[in-house]
C-alpha cells in the first residue's frame, strides 16, 4: 500500500476531489525513449466515462469523496475496495462514508488493475518497473535515470530501471538506445570530459576523455556503473561516503530510516538521513527506496514525529501529534471544519 496516493482525501476530502487531477495527456508525461518516441495522449485513447464499459481515461480520477464524520455499518473482515485516483488504484479506507457519482464502482485491486490495464502505473509495475506516485518528475525514467526535462507541473513516472524504458501501453522494454551516460547518470555519475585515476580520483597533468566522474573513491563499471573499486589499491567507500553519493546527510544520532530519526542512548553514533521513503544500504548502494517505508501504519500506530507528510500512515489516516509526546500516531481524519488532525469528531 502506498500511503501518499489517498493524500488528496484527507484536507480537501470535504470540497470534493473529481477536478484535483484533471485530465492527463501522455504527452505531459514524457518521452518513452531517449529520442522523444511517439507520445500517445491517453484522454485519446481512454475517453469513455466510468459506467461505458469502454477503458476509461487514465487521468481521470473516479468521482468519490470521503466523509469520516459519518458512520457506516461495516464487516470487520470485508475485503478492501480499491478505486482509481488519476494515478493507479487506490484502496479506500475500511467503513468509511462515500459521496460523489462513482461511489458503486468500487472494484477489488485484480478488477481495477483489469479495468485500467493500459495505464502507466499499471503497465510500469506489471513490467517490473516502480511506480513513483509522487507528483514530482517531467516525464517517466529513461533508462534508470530521471528525464532531462523541464515543466512546469510534476508529475507521476515509471521507473523501469537500468538499461530500460517505459513504452505507453505495454510497460517496461529493454532499449538499445540506453548507452554508457545513461547508466553513469542512473548510478550518481557525472558524464562528461575529465582526468581520472584507476581509483575514481582525479589525475592532474593526464589528458581528459569522455568518461563517467562517479566521484572518488567510487569508479565506473561498463555493466554496474558507478561502484566501489574493484582493486586493492583503492580506498574502499565509507558508509559515509555512500550516504553523500545518493542524496542523504550524515548526521549524529542513531541509525535512521523512512525520514524518521528514532530516539536511543547512543552516544557519538552517526548515520545516514535518507529521504522519507528510502533506507540506507551501503550493500546496495546507499540511500535506496524500500517498501517497508509505504507499509501504511495502522490506526493508534506510531508514525514518528509528526512531521513526516504522513508518509507511514495506512491509507484514510494522518499522522497527528498531541498532548506531552511529541510522538505521533495515526488517527483517522476529524471533521471538516477542523481538519485531519482537528478535535475528535462528534
Amino acid at each position: 500500500m502506498k500511503p501518499w496516493i489517498f493524500a488528496a482525501l484527507l484536507v480537501p476530502l470535504f470540497a470534493g476531489c473529481a477536478d484535483s487531477h484533471g485530465s492527463v495527456n501522455a504527452t505531459d508525461l514524457g518521452p518513452s525513449g531517449l529520442d522523444g518516441g511517439s507520445s500517445i495522449d491517453a484522454n485519446l485513447l481512454f475517453d469513455q466515462g466510468a459506467d461505458s464499459g469502454a477503458a476509461p481515461a487514465c487521468g481521470r480520477p473516479m468521482d468519490v469523496q470521503a466523509d469520516p464524520c459519518v458512520d457506516v455499518d461495516c464487516a470487520p473482515d470485508a475485503p478492501t475496495q480499491y478505486f482509481w485516483n488519476g494515478d493507479e488504484c487506490a484502496p479506500w479506507p475500511d467503513c468509511t462514508s462515500c459521496t460523489g457519482s462513482d461511489c458503486d464502482a468500487f472494484m477489488t485491486l485484480d478488477q481495477c488493475h483489469a479495468r485500467y490495464d493500459l495505464c502507466t502505473s499499471v503497465r510500469c509495475e506489471a513490467s517490473g518497473g516502480f511506480f513513483r506516485a509522487e507528483h514530482a518528475y517531467c516525464g517517466n525514467f529513461v533508462c534508470g535515470h530521471a528525464a532531462d526535462m523541464n515543466c512546469e507541473v510534476g508529475a507521476a513516472a515509471c521507473d523501469c530501471g537500468l538499461g530500460k524504458i517505459f513504452e505507453e501501453g505495454v510497460g517496461c522494454v529493454a532499449s538499445a538506445d540506453c548507452g554508457r551516460a545513461d547508466l553513469c547518470v542512473a548510478t550518481h555519475g557525472r558524464w562528461g570530459a575529465y582526468s581520472l585515476n584507476q581509483c575514481g580520483g582525479e589525475a592532474p597533468g593526464a589528458p581528459p576523455q569522455i568518461t563517467c566522474n562517479c566521484g572518488a573513491p567510487f569508479v565506473f563499471d561498463e555493466s554496474l556503473g558507478c561502484t566501489a573499486p574493484l582493486i586493492d589499491l583503492c580506498i574502499s567507500p565509507s558508509d559515509e561516503q555512500y550516504c553523500a553519493r545518493t542524496g542523504g546527510a550524515w548526521v549524529d544520532g542513531c541509525p535512521q530510516a523512512c525520514g524518521e530519526t528514532f530516539d536511543c542512548a547512543c552516544a557519538g553514533c552517526m548515520g545516514c538521513r535518507c529521504g522519507r521513503l528510502e533506507v540506507f544500504d551501503s550493500a546496495r548502494g546507499g540511500c535506496v527506496r524500500d517498501a517497508s517505508c509505504s507499509v501504511g501504519v495502522r490506526s493508534g500506530g506510531n508514525c514518528g514525529s509528526g512531521t513526516i507528510d504522513d508518509a507511514r500512515c495506512e491509507t484514510g489516516l494522518a499522522c497527528c501529534s498531541g498532548g506531552a509526546s511529541s510522538d505521533g500516531h495515526c488517527e483517522a481524519s476529524q471533521c471538516s471544519s477542523f481538519g485531519a488532525c482537528g478535535p475528535p469528531r462528534p
